[in-house]
């Protein structure tokens, strides 16, 4: 399945190198499940983040529409319905809204990169080749992007 979004992608190598991780002492283990739980955790979040800013988006497009609607006479049952929830959600509240999600995806994606960085140093350090995998070649084909 392709991943196209930088969440997806980080969350591929990571497992990628997880499966082909071999830690040897027992702190190292404990260090590496604390920092991947922080990672699921992080990803689960933006994930969230991410479900809410597409409903904002809905909520503006439909208030939007409905304005329009409204002035032509083409209303109908659903069209009511999606009137009164942008209704309440408003334009500018949604506005106001994706905005500030959007600070809180990119405040999550800084974590994430960080504890990516933490999870590919200790990688590192327990002799995974992180340099000869291929998620790592610095071939630039649409093929490889796409794994």
């Amino acid at each position: 399945m392709p991943r196209f979004s930088e969440h997806k992608r980080l969350k591929g190598y990571v497992e990628q190198l997880v499966s082909t991780a071999n830690v040897k002492t027992k702190k190292d283990k404990e260090d590496l499940a604390v920092s991947l739980q922080q990672f699921n955790f992080v990803y689960g979040k933006i994930l969230v983040l991410l479900s809410f800013k597409l409903f904002f988006f809905l909520m503006l497009y439909a208030s939007v529409i409905n304005a329009f609607a409204d002035k032509l006479g083409l209303i109908s049952e659903l069209g009511r319905f999606l009137s009164v929830v942008s209704g309440i959600v408003g334009t500018g509240i949604s506005l106001l809204l994706i905005f500030v999600i959007s600070l809180f995806i990119k405040m999550y994606q800084v974590d994430m990169r960080i504890i990516a960085i933490v999870l590919f140093s200790r990688f590192e350090k327990n002799s995974v080749f992180i340099r000869e995998s291929p998620l790592f070649s610095y071939s630039r084909s649409y093929a490889q992007l796409r794994r």
